[in-house]
């Protein structure tokens, strides 16, 4: 066999091997996925038809999961986000980060103290007492760069983020309507 049809065949068994091993890998998520119920959390999303975000958290909801993520206690401020409200347009002399991403960014399993975003702002605070730093948290858990990037756009900006910051995590190539049942998706597609 000539040494460029060996190259080739090691390439599409290579190929092949690595096709075999994302179906598996897959599989097993698919599998798994009865253990992270992120359907229980629709309590705090609503349908947003009117944005091209899709669907957002939901302003003023609370909820809890005892049974997955122990006594979590999820609070959506008045703008829809998790955590505290931000002024709008930003004071002056404050250096705003802008956190955009899904459950990982929101904190599915965490107390709000104990998300990144969180975190962030007060390791940013210690490091630079003086500094007046902001980190605000829009985290959507099912959101995909799509939603994200439109979120921003169509809310973010106006928070005046000095920087943004966009968490990705590769489920986030996903369709964001695959967690909607079929009811929200007759009402997004009206």
């Amino acid at each position: 066999m000539k040494p460029s049809k060996r190259l080739v065949l090691r390439f599409a068994l290579a190929a092949a091997g690595a096709l075999l091993g994302l179906a598996v890998a897959e599989l097993a998520l698919r599998a798994a996925a009865p253990l992270f119920p992120v359907s229980e959390l629709r309590g705090l999303h609503e349908a947003r038809p009117d944005r091209p975000w899709l669907y957002g958290l939901r302003p003023g909801a609370s909820g809890q999961l005892e049974e997955r993520t122990g006594d979590v206690r999820y609070r959506i401020n008045q703008d829809g986000f998790r955590g505290r409200g931000y002024a709008r347009p930003k004071p002056p002399g404050v250096f705003r980060v802008l956190v955009v991403g899904d459950s990982i960014a929101f904190g599915y399993g965490v107390e709000q103290s104990e998300a990144f975003p969180q975190v962030l702002e007060e390791r940013l605070s210690e490091a630079a007492p003086e500094a007046r730093v902001e980190v605000l948290n829009l985290g959507t858990g099912g959101y995909n760069p799509y939603t994200e990037a439109a979120l921003l756009r169509d809310v973010g900006v106006s928070y005046e983020p000095d920087l943004v910051l966009v968490q990705f995590a590769i489920n986030d190539l996903n369709d964001p309507t695959l967690h909607f049942d079929a009811q929200s998706r007759l009402h997004l597609s009206a």
